[in-house]
């Protein structure tokens, strides 16, 4: 957590230790033990106790922090022995002190012991309690490391916070919060010697009278979290007489604190000591002179790159799956765990073509011929599996960029070769140019299971009982070519183009040799086998020819 980066003690052991003090009675404190313990914002370790559990300075060392605050309005269960070990620990820069709610609410205490008291709160401790005030808020003064975070309003959600009516101690006190009721303060800090303390005037330990559950969540919990950890801060890790908080360098001893350079680093751990502006400000090793990014301690000499927009190993070269040349937003490596710190533009990664815009994690998928979404697989409609060179898909604006030699798309019927926008129509019973329509001439009128025009050397594949075409009277059932010529007639029924007797010699053209001249037929002995050609010519072949006609006109009356 990037708080907890921001204000753990340097050398203090993880988790933070806390007592919470208990008088006994009818209060919360398991209820704020339970809360610690959640470690929402930082890593508690803490456990109730009593004033005798924390009165000797062997007792307190195996603590961090003390919260008081026993829910009793007038117990006096602060004994002298445990106000002097505690102030004594909290001087001394063993541990920092919360106060939360009912802590200054003492009556009877002897002058002695609130003397005491009075120097491990950041506010003036007398014989009275603050003021009650109800569910109305608290005004933050967001501006110190316990209320980052924290609105400016504080919602309201507890049945009652407290608010300190005598001021802060005039010695060691910041106000950071007022009731809104009564514009009391009710969130103060104090530094005293090395000490560090916090008085919370919210009810975090109130009683069961008082239903302050919403304490126990949001803002309110952060507040509580963020006050203990800055408190830690007051330990003295290296017993030179400077709090961690202050101390110039933690882990040796320089009570001191000199610091040649001025870096903030006292000369005693100043790894980079010359000038003010070389230091080894992130702690991994490498001074700032030769760290090219000496806040940051994953970017130094040699270090492993992260997928996190930084130059990690100072060699002025960005690798190339940490660029976004299509400028989608997304990158090719998977982005590391601590985030981008990068160009602001990129927003992903695991980016499956840096070279193409449209495609990205996510992305929505487009008709040109590629899975946008790096998943693998493109959409149905985009695959051409008649081979016609169209897709059932509308193209994108941007054109086809996957395999395949697609020309377009919008194709009505991916199953039909034949059929696909533009396309030539066929006398197939098919609307092969997908504009919705069918010639006129593949539609069979007469039922007759023969269309007009002439059938596609495919065949017929569409609706209907169509069995061919070439139908030459589509008004006409009786006539198409699929049926069985009626000579005789001079009607063409199977639609072969001819008349069945051309020239009406009386002979039909299966029977005339020549069906064109009347004066060439067949003579045939009906009786006999063979038949024999024969030719008239002059008179004779004309009342010939006029005879047939004659002849034929008779046999058609009689059909």
């Amino acid at each position: 957590m990037i708080l907890l980066a921001l204000f753990s003690p340097a050398a203090h052991a993880d988790p933070i230790y806390v007592a919470i003090e208990d008088g006994g009675s009818n209060g919360a404190s398991a209820a704020i033990a339970s809360q610690l313990n959640d470690d929402t914002w930082y890593d508690f370790e803490a456990t109730v106790v009593t004033a005798a559990d924390i009165d000797t300075a062997a007792e307190l060392a195996a603590y961090d922090v003390v919260i008081l605050g026993d829910s009793g309005y007038d117990e006096v269960d602060w004994t002298k022995a445990m106000a002097d070990a505690l102030k004594q620990w909290n001087h001394d820069g063993k541990g920092g002190v919360v106060s939360v709610g009912f802590s200054d609410r003492l009556n009877s205490p002897s002058s002695s012991v609130l003397e005491v008291i009075d120097f491990v709160q950041p506010i003036d401790s007398y014989p009275h309690y603050g003021n009650s005030c109800g569910a109305s808020g608290d005004n933050i003064i967001n501006s110190h490391e316990i209320t980052a975070g924290i609105s400016a309003t504080l919602g309201s959600g507890a049945d009652s916070i407290e608010g300190n009516n005598y001021g802060t101690d005039a010695t060691n006190g910041e106000v950071l919060g007022y009731t809104a009721c009564a514009g009391q303060a009710s969130v103060v800090v104090g530094e005293y010697n090395l000490g560090f303390q916090v008085w919370l005037g919210f009810l975090y330990m109130a009683p069961s009278n008082y239903n302050n559950s919403a304490l126990r969540s949001g803002e309110w919990d952060r507040l509580l979290e963020q006050s203990v950890a800055w408190a830690s801060l007051g330990i003295d890790s290296d017993g030179d007489g400077v709090g961690d908080g202050k101390d110039n360098c933690v882990d040796i001893e320089n009570a001191d604190q000199t610091d040649s350079d001025g870096d903030g680093n006292g000369d005693l751990c100043d790894l980079c000591w010359g000038e003010d502006s070389t230091y080894d400000g992130d702690g991994d090793g490498y001074c700032a002179d030769l760290d090219c990014d000496d806040w940051d301690d994953t970017v130094l000499p040699g270090a492993p790159e992260l997928c996190d927009g930084m130059d990690n190993d100072c060699d002025e070269v960005l690798p190339d799956d940490e660029t976004d040349p299509d400028g989608d937003g997304f990158i090719l490596c998977t982005i590391d765990a601590g985030g981008w710190d990068g160009d602001e533009a990129v927003i992903g990664g695991e980016d499956c073509a840096v070279d193409e815009a449209t495609i990205y994690p996510g992305a929505p998928e487009l008709c040109d011929g590629q899975a946008n979404d790096c998943l693998g697989s493109m959409g149905a409609d985009e695959v051409d599996k008649d081979s016609d060179g169209r897709v059932v898909c509308t193209l994108d604006e941007g054109g086809w960029d996957g395999e395949g030699d697609i020309v377009g798309g919008d194709d009505c019927d991916d199953t039909e070769p034949s059929v696909f926008p533009d396309a030539v129509e066929l006398c197939d019973g098919l609307d092969n140019d997908c504009d919705t329509l069918l010639l006129e001439t593949e539609a069979d009128g007469d039922g007759d299971g023969y269309a007009p025009c002439e059938t596609a050397a495919g065949g017929w594949d569409g609706s209907g009982d169509v069995i061919g075409g070439d139908d030459c009277d589509d008004a006409d059932p009786e006539i198409n070519p699929g049926v069985e010529e009626v000579w005789y007639d001079g009607i063409d029924q199977d639609c072969d183009g001819r008349d069945d007797d051309q020239d009406a010699d009386g002979y039909p053209e299966a029977e005339d040799c020549d069906d064109l001249d009347a004066s060439v037929f067949e003579d045939c002995d009906r009786t006999l086998s063979g038949c024999s050609c024969t030719s008239l010519s002059g008179q004779g072949a004309g009342w010939w020819a006029l005879g047939l006609m004659v002849f034929g006109l008779a046999r058609r009356r009689r059909r």
